[in-house]
């Protein structure tokens, strides 16, 4: 018997899927696509040549550049961590005598460092650091060029206190022949000093209320930025003055990033005043080379007090430069970041401007008195945007980019802004390199003044967005752009402005009135 034939299974058809069909674009999105696709053709070799030099620089760089990151680690323990930053820096070797230098990155944010091991690793970093460069020079004794060194350390979202910090800055502010009084620098726990601490505390809150007093109670930007002006002069220039002299020292600190440590004094920890007087140290300078070009501390709880202890500081350096006491300006933060903290205001941001309105120079060797300053989310009004509108008119050049983004700024500031910048173009060769006002509620009246800044060269970049700017102030910037490009006298060929997140409307033209024909 035959075995039964099992029926097989008839093959399956694939199964097609279909797919709703794209919508077809209008003529208005086509038109838009080709406009884009043809600026694109346009600029292929201007962003060709772009790629080519960044890519060239980069690679230059990539030489030159180390990082040492050891970020959010919370899981090790400092003094491990620590060991590790160490010995990383030991085992490469960063330096290279080609006359460029070298720049090492060190990143221990979000590390659980507290104040001991911060100032711990800054002291055994610099002369592991010095030794290196010693040992380079040692071995390349023929070349002419010296070894030099930059340092960028992030210590962000850890564990600092106003002491700590203090205790951090006075070890890059503090010469060799001090490093002594600041290794003995410890919390002082007695009796006197606690009363002593609780006096300056009293004082400082005293004296930020009378700030706060006399600012309010001013008509005019003129009276507040009097107040502020006595205020800063007040300060001693004999004590911690420091002359020496330091030629083309090998290492430079580029940047410090104390972000997101509650050091201020306006959060859980009380103000500090030994924290206010080592802020100061840090601006006079007074040759120190460690001292950061940068110096980043945002959202740290700081106040008008530490407002004024950089501008106590600012107006010391160039007071001591200007009566021929010390020539080095160049070692000293020139790049303040201290955006997000809200208790700064319009005090905070008066006693910035006054120092930047005072702070006069005499020479072409230092061409800002601050390259950049950093004022986001700080809680800064019209008064404090006119303060700094008074600044850049009566000082040109004091500034070169200024960041007021996140505030309370409406057309009032914002007209004293655009005006300063005119006024400063006029009388100063310097152009401003950049100035943001993003989200605040500026309109077209606003926006008008800062258009005409731009229409005559005073301001390289603008950048208002999400403010509430219509078809009207649009209109101006449009008018400011035909009208700088057939100037023939431009201090600059790139210009930028950035109007996104605004609801721009439509423009309402005014029609005019028939005049009536009579018989």
């Amino acid at each position: 018997a035959t075995p039964a034939r099992l029926p097989t299974a008839s093959p399956r058809r694939p199964t097609t899927l279909s797919y709703p069909a794209p919508p077809l674009l209008n003529h208005q999105s086509t038109m838009m696509l080709v406009c884009f696709l043809a600026a694109c053709m346009s600029l292929r070799p201007i962003l060709a040549a772009e790629t080519a030099t960044s890519m060239a620089g980069s690679e230059s760089m990539s030489n030159h550049q180390y990082r040492i990151h050891h970020s959010h680690m919370s899981h090790v323990e400092p003094s491990a961590l620590i060991s590790s930053v160490l010995s990383d820096v030991r085992r490469q070797s960063i330096l290279q005598n080609d006359g460029g230098g070298s720049l090492v990155d060190i990143d221990v944010s979000s590390t659980r460092l507290d104040d001991a091991a911060a100032v711990s690793l800054m002291k055994e970093l610099l002369p592991l650091l010095k030794s290196k460069i010693d040992e380079a020079d040692e071995d390349d004794s023929q070349s002419e060029t010296k070894a030099r060194l930059l340092i960028k350390l992030a210590l962000a979202m850890n564990k600092l206190t106003p002491s700590g910090a203090s205790n951090l800055l006075d070890t890059l502010t503090k010469k060799d022949d001090e490093e002594d009084a600041i290794n003995a620098t410890i919390p002082v726990e007695n009796g006197a000093a606690d009363v002593r601490e609780k006096t300056n505390e009293m004082n400082m809150e005293s004296d930020l209320e009378e700030t706060n007093d006399m600012f309010e109670a001013s008509s005019n930007e003129h009276t507040a930025n009097d107040a502020t002006l006595d205020e800063l002069t007040s300060t001693d220039t004999s004590q911690d003055a420091t002359t020496t002299l330091i030629e083309a020292p090998s290492i430079l600190v580029e940047e410090l990033d104390l972000s997101f440590n509650d050091i201020g004094g306006h959060g859980i920890h009380s103000p500090n005043v030994q924290m206010l007087d080592s802020v100061r140290r840090l601006f006079e300078g007074g040759g120190a080379a460690f001292i950061p070009r940068i110096l980043s501390v945002e959202n740290c709880g700081i106040g008008p007090a530490f407002c004024r202890s950089v501008g106590r500081g600012i107006l010391n350096a160039f007071e001591r430069k200007n009566s021929g006491e010390s020539n080095n300006l160049r070692y000293r933060p020139s790049v303040l970041r201290i955006g997000g903290n809200n208790a700064i205001g319009d005090a905070g941001t008066v006693a910035l401007a006054a120092a930047l309105r005072m702070a006069m120079r005499n020479d072409s060797d230092c061409k800002n008195v601050l390259e950049e300053l950093d004022l986001s989310s700080c809680n800064v009004g019209d008064a404090g945007a006119e303060a700094l509108a008074l600044a850049i008119s009566s000082n040109p050049g004091c500034l070169s980019r200024l960041d007021l983004s996140n505030n309370k700024i409406t057309d009032a500031g914002s007209k004293a802004l655009g005006r300063a910048l005119v006024d400063a173009a006029v009388t100063s060769p310097t152009i401003f390199e950049k100035i943001i006002l993003d989200n605040n509620d500026i309109g077209d009246d606003g926006a008008l003044a800062l258009a005409e800044a731009l229409a005559v060269g005073a301001v390289k970049s603008i950048s208002m967005r999400s403010c509430s700017i219509q078809a009207q102030g649009t209109a101006s910037f449009g008018e400011a752009v035909v009208s700088l490009a057939n100037r023939n006298n431009r201090k600059s060929s790139h210009f930028h402005v950035d109007l996104s997140g605004n609801h721009f409307g439509t423009r309402k033209i005014k029609k005019k009135k028939r005049s009536h024909v009579f018989s």
